[in-house]
């Protein structure tokens, strides 16, 4: 076990979108041409992140991710590894929690640890002694950090590359909005302005969710409705919201799945997903006064 600094604890607020790209060598160049990132300097780094589970994969079902990832400095390269939680938002704008703390190399430590959540869900160490390189991902990631016009500020990160899984590979295509500081709708005002000169679609999986299906061989599988379970206990607005959520998104998950293989089955989904959202906007509109 290696000694550790105590981990950087942050709340992530973040914009997940898929570039439907085939020819990936221009994407930087069209990205930087849009309006909010004209004339905005770039920096660009290989990333190489290993993530770690139980066999029994004991950190997706608590909706966590843990990682540790190689990023290069001026001084070499340097390792973080990151614990994040709740992730698994089922939509493109996600919030979770996440600790980063150096370490000395790609070995998971239990020591950067201590101070994060981890004791909640492994108070006797059983489950850090059983975790194991899941899969990896490798990617370049090209950055540029944005004031908005209301001051908020934004990294806006484009990674290509590919997720990794005992010979099996899937190709990384996406543009995160990470928001640093300030207001979280400028995390859409700022995508709709890059909307505006680059085709891009919602992400609802995330890295992490991706390397999971990949091992599992299940990556080009269709995603199928999930009704939400609904509570008496909520209010109306909670309750569309969380209908709402679910159906769109099934809608583009089924969309990123549809880039990956010819399945028939992925692209139906897609559509079931679509009609069920657009039946459930119809439903709630006029109780909500949506349109107001």
């Amino acid at each position: 076990m290696h000694s550790a600094a105590p981990p950087q604890k942050s709340q992530e607020l973040e914009l997940k979108l898929t570039l439907p790209y085939a020819n990936q060598d221009e994407l930087a160049r069209l990205i930087s041409k849009s309006a909010p990132l004209t004339r905005r300097k770039s920096t660009t780094q290989r990333l190489l992140s290993v993530y770690y589970d139980t066999p029994e994969q004991h950190l997706r079902k608590k909706r966590m991710a843990l990682r540790v990832r190689q990023v290069d400095s001026s001084s070499g390269p340097v390792w973080i590894q990151t614990l994040k939680t709740g992730g698994a938002s089922g939509s493109a704008l996600s919030l979770r929690g996440e600790w980063e703390t150096p370490v000395q190399n790609s070995d998971v430590s239990s020591a950067a640890l201590e101070a994060t959540p981890w004791r909640e869900i492994d108070p006797d160490g059983t489950i850090f002694q059983a975790l194991v390189p899941c899969f990896s991902t490798r990617f370049d990631r090209t950055s540029w950090l944005i004031r908005t016009k209301d001051h908020s500020l934004v990294e806006v990160a484009l990674d290509i590359g590919q997720i990794e899984s005992d010979q099996q590979v899937a190709p990384i295509c996406e543009l995160e909005l990470e928001l640093k500081a300030g207001n979280g709708m400028s995390l859409f005002d700022l995508g709709l302005n890059i909307a505006t000169r680059v085709a891009v679609l919602p992400a609802s999986l995330s890295k992490a969710e991706r390397g999971y299906m990949l091992a599992a061989g299940t990556l080009d599988m269709p995603v199928r409705s999930a009704p939400p379970q609904l509570s008496t206990k909520q209010s109306l607005v909670e309750a569309a919201q969380q209908i709402l959520r679910e159906s769109f998104s099934q809608f583009t998950k089924n969309l990123e799945m549809a880039m990956l293989t010819d399945n028939p089955e992925v692209v139906h989904q897609a559509r079931v997903g679509w009609r069920r959202f657009k039946s459930a906007l119809r439903l709630f509109k006029p109780a909500l006064a949506w349109d107001q």
